[in-house]
């Protein structure tokens, strides 16, 4: 389950590159055209890209909670329950032993 949230990023971040260069040609092309001027053209470039990173993070943000409620359904224990077990594992054996 894991692999596929990492599988998941990793194609919304391939899709962020490749809108980048697309947004790139195609300001670079409206410039070349004379229909926008240099600083216009990297002014344009930049709030389409930074428009594109935060509907990336919106979308990060809806596939971690999309993958979590799964594992909710679920029912598989947390990093954090793992954890916990196994120190409370460790703390029973030494106790364990010193009862011996």
């Amino acid at each position: 389950m894991a692999d596929l949230g990492k599988k998941l990023i990793e194609l919304g971040l391939g899709a962020l590159v490749l809108t980048k260069e697309a947004v790139k040609k195609t300001v670079v092309e409206l410039e070349k055209q004379g229909k926008i001027g240099q600083k216009e053209a990297q002014k344009l470039f930049n709030e389409l890209i930074k428009k594109g990173e935060a509907a990336k993070s919106d979308l990060d943000k809806k596939i971690q909670k999309g993958l979590e409620n799964a594992l909710k359904k679920m029912n598989l224990a947390t990093k954090k329950e793992v954890d916990d077990l196994k120190a409370e594992i460790t703390k029973l054996k030494a106790a364990q032993k010193k009862k011996k």
